[in-house]
């Protein structure tokens, strides 16, 4: 789901959207919910899931170009009919 972030309202997170509206994901275990948003190390999050387009040593590049996607993604899903998002470990940064 689509939900305000009031990090993202109070300008310490970006978001594409003007209501600053960000991924969020319930039902997570050890989380009462996390988000997902750009960032590019883990110093950009708390827990929070990062996307990117691209890899570096220790960091994820493009995060707002793969944010912006995805949040597309989501509105066009949800617009069908529904949308869900499985999270898979994978041990690690992944493309």
């Amino acid at each position: 789901m689509l939900t305000v972030s009031d990090r993202a309202a109070k300008g310490s997170l970006w978001s594409p959207r003007s209501d600053h509206k960000l991924p969020l994901l319930l039902d997570v275990h050890g989380f009462e919910g996390i988000r997902i948003h750009s960032g590019n190390t883990d110093r950009n999050t708390e827990g929070c899931i990062l996307v990117g387009r691209g890899r570096a040593v220790d960091a994820i590049t493009d995060s707002r170009v793969a944010l912006t996607t995805l949040i597309e993604t989501i509105e066009a899903g949800i617009a069908a009919g529904g949308c869900e998002i499985e999270i898979v470990d994978t041990g690690g940064l992944t493309a």
